[in-house]
């Protein structure tokens, strides 16, 4: 396995560096994300020192020599090191590279613009959370649930981070202010430890699609002189597949699996970036049916250091195993050192690690490095 993540490293280096005529007909970006974590209380007392990491390869191709306004997309993926959530106990988990030991190929799509660039469809191996329930501010925080809401990301099998499955998307752009986007993905990406490279794909029909509709509205307008943007999202899923019950004297198979959610970023002044998030799943077959999850950047926030973040963020999710709530409190800092280097310590309080009551409080600090070109 070693082996082949390095040949992965080399080969990822090797099209950086001898090829830069891609540029011409393609864009391509290259990152390795470091991450040495600690549980320093709580958790299962642990308190050693762990080391996980991730290396993204993308290569975005135009196709406009032979289909105009046609854009193919492969992402290879790599993941290696701890996993953290076995000694921190947590439920929502605390580092959002933490993923089955791999290195696939993640994405694999075509995107194809018509109408004016006012309708695009695309079809392939697609990240859901790439485009749905997404929080543009929520991007520098760690815990997972900031990436895609634990209301869908617990609740049924979905196409993310480490896993993609195929799908098939649609969005319509009306105004330039608005879009709506629906997919259907395969209702079960599969099992990362036997789909160790990406290629393995299996659409049974016994294990249903998920279908999913969101509505986006962007506000643009003017402050102090400064130009911002809001945007504000809507959605709704509904995965077709059978799911046992939750929390039933005796379980029923019930059909199908469904959920609401909205998350909105806010521009208080182009330093000042606040977001929220937050959904509702159908209750008697979904381990978390309520999440939301709030937080706030300072960017900038050193006058000498425009382009460093400071944010501090609460999420929480209700354990329906134990009617209580996983509540998250995050502080977080990336420090930008270099064009391509930046460094980001964080700290996160985790309350009631796996929604249980009974579990000391968790204290997790990690510290990680990236690499981007």
């Amino acid at each position: 396995m070693k082996m082949i993540k390095i040949s992965i490293t080399l080969a990822t280096i090797f099209i950086a560096v001898s090829y830069g005529q891609l540029s011409s007909f393609a864009d391509w970006s290259l990152t390795y994300t470091g991450e040495g974590i600690r549980l320093l209380d709580g958790g299962t007392g642990d308190s050693e020192l762990h080391y996980l990491d991730n290396i993204d390869l993308q290569i975005e191709i135009r196709t406009d020599a032979l289909w105009s306004g046609g854009t193919a997309m492969i992402y290879l993926l790599s993941n290696t090191g701890a996993d953290p959530s076995t000694f921190v106990g947590d439920a929502q988990v605390s580092s959002n590279i933490e993923a089955f030991d791999s290195q696939r190929l993640y994405e694999f799509w075509y995107n194809q613009v018509l109408a004016d660039g006012r309708i695009e469809i695309l079809a392939g191996l697609h990240d859901l959370n790439s485009e749905f329930y997404t929080n543009d501010c929520a991007g520098l925080f760690n815990n997972s649930s900031f990436g895609i809401g634990a209301d869908v990301a617990s609740n049924a099998p979905v196409s993310v981070f480490n896993l993609a499955a195929p799908g098939l998307r649609i969005k319509y752009t009306p105004t330039d202010n608005i879009s709506i986007l629906g997919a259907i993905y395969d209702g079960d990406p599969g099992d990362p430890a036997e789909n160790d490279n990406g290629l393995s794909l299996d659409w049974d029909k016994d294990q249903g699609t998920l279908s999913i509709i969101e509505s986006q509205f962007n506000r643009n307008y003017n402050n102090n002189n400064s130009e911002l943007t809001d945007t504000y999202r809507f959605g709704f899923w509904y995965h077709s597949a059978d799911f046992v019950g939750v929390n039933e004297v005796v379980p029923e198979t019930h059909n199908g699996n469904l959920g609401v959610y909205t998350s909105i970023d806010k521009s208080i002044s182009e330093t000042l970036k606040t977001f929220f998030a937050g959904g509702i799943a159908k209750e008697n077959c979904s381990p978390v049916p309520y999440y939301f999850g709030t937080g706030i950047n300072l960017i900038g926030f050193l006058e000498s250091r425009t382009d460093d973040v400071l944010g501090f963020a609460l999420n929480a999710a209700n354990i329906s195993e134990y009617d209580a709530w996983e509540i998250v409190l995050e502080a977080s800092m990336q420090v930008q050192l270099l064009n391509h280097f930046s460094l980001k310590p964080d700290l996160q309080y985790i309350i009631n690690p796996g929604g249980n009551p009974d579990n000391d409080n968790s204290m997790v600090f990690s510290l990680r490095a990236e690499i981007g070109f």
